[in-house]
């Protein structure tokens, strides 16, 4: 029963933590500054908590530093995690589409690095839909579908 309410409460924390990196996601602004103090998650949680959000205002002031789920590498894996259910949506509603197309799309940056964009269009409910899925370096792509395929 306690290891229970732990659980529960840990989902807790971590379902504001999540909701504000995906917002700040969708809002295309980057998660972290130059220093912990100047990044814009640990901003955007301070005014949440300051705002009014008790669960999370107990949680940054009461937790320990390794139990408070903001570090670099929960940002990174919370970001993972998201874009890999993103993706296994997007691949389920192509599944489900009538007609689909691959796209595949070379591009260069400033440098001159090529990089190879893969997505999907597909028809849905008489909407055509585009999502990009990945972008690699075009060199990595070709060393690591080597490796893969000898």
């Amino acid at each position: 029963m306690a290891l229970q309410k732990e659980i529960d409460s840990n989902r807790n924390k971590l379902h504001y933590i999540v909701k504000t990196i995906l917002f700040l996601a969708v809002q295309d602004i980057p998660l972290r500054g130059k220093t912990g103090q100047r990044a814009v998650l640990n901003n955007v949680l301070n005014f949440r908590a300051e705002a009014g959000d008790e669960v999370l205002r107990y949680n940054l002031i009461t937790a320990a530093k390794n139990a408070k789920y903001i570090s670099h590498r929960i940002q990174n894996e919370i970001i993972n995690i998201s874009c890999e259910i993103l993706r296994e949506k997007i691949v389920w509603r192509v599944n489900k589409a009538k007609y689909f197309s691959v796209l595949a799309d070379e591009t260069a940056n400033i440098s001159g690095l090529k990089s190879l964009s893969i997505g999907f269009r597909f028809v849905e409910c008489n909407d055509a839909n585009k999502y990009y899925m990945d972008v690699k370096s075009i060199a990595h792509a070709i060393v690591e579908n080597e490796q893969k395929w000898g």
